[in-house]
């Protein structure tokens, strides 16, 4: 690219150079008539060549100039569908968690079901995961322990999740459940290793049961048929399990 645009450039200086060399010949000649013609066609000719060469210069540099507007624009339209792509992609990905969830409920409710409910998941210094509804898992600060609330009626503003009613279920540091019960362990302040108190909740009816021994309260829960080696998660484990995404056909 720079070698044609130093050949036009010398192209152009040496023509318009030949037509003034011509000028300046045929002005110190005007008392003499031999060379004239000589002159005239060097002045002629080396003017054409200079604004041939001129007018070639401007139109490459037109062409070129197309060339990266059309670069450009693809480029734009490239960025464009790769956003759009990505959009899709959102639509037809969903959290492996957000499914699995949707399991544990029954069809009608899931129908029933705002979207947000199972993607809402805080902000800043507030995080909230979805568990059987009406129920939300919410920490604030940190997500070293956690509360449960009742967010029966709340809408998509995230303001009203945190105004929602909150359950004698408090500074729980590892929880278990299934599509019937919520099972925790409890801090009595907020340090994770002082895991004096357990808890359960019974979805169906809202009812808070609390026990100062571990093994008491799995008792309990096998009465209702929880799985007894059901694992343990902190609120850190259980936000994780969101990262996962799954395609969805």
């Amino acid at each position: 690219m720079i070698l044609k645009v130093t050949v036009l450039i010398v192209a152009i200086c040496g023509s318009a150079g030949i037509a003034v060399f011509g000028l300046i010949r045929w002005m110190r000649n005007t008392n003499s008539t031999k060379y004239n013609s000589i002159w005239l066609t060097l002045i002629i000719g080396g003017t054409l060549s200079s604004v041939s060469f001129s007018v070639y210069g401007v139109m490459q540099a037109s062409k070129k100039l197309f060339q990266q507007a059309e670069k450009g624009q693809e480029l734009l339209v490239e960025q464009l569908e790769s956003i759009i792509h990505r959009e899709v992609d959102t639509i037809r990905y969903s959290y492996r968690q957000i499914e699995y969830l949707k399991t544990l409920h029954a069809d009608t409710v899931v129908e029933t079901l705002p979207d947000f409910y199972f993607t809402e998941f805080g902000e800043f210094d507030w995080w909230r995961y979805p568990l059987i509804y009406p129920y939300g898992l919410h920490s604030i600060d940190h997500e070293n322990y956690a509360f449960l609330k009742d967010e029966r009626g709340v809408s998509a503003n995230h303001l009203l999740f945190q105004e929602s009613s909150s359950l004698d279920l408090q500074n729980i540091t590892s929880f278990a459940f299934d599509n019937k019960l919520f099972l925790c362990a409890m801090s009595s302040e907020t340090r994770i290793n002082d895991e004096e108190n357990f808890g359960i909740l019974i979805f169906a009816t809202g009812e808070v049961m609390k026990f100062t021994d571990r093994r008491a309260m799995l008792d309990k829960a096998v009465e209702f048929g929880f799985f007894e080696q059901a694992r343990f998660l902190t609120v850190k484990e259980y936000g994780a399990l969101f990262a996962s995404k799954i395609k969805i056909d």
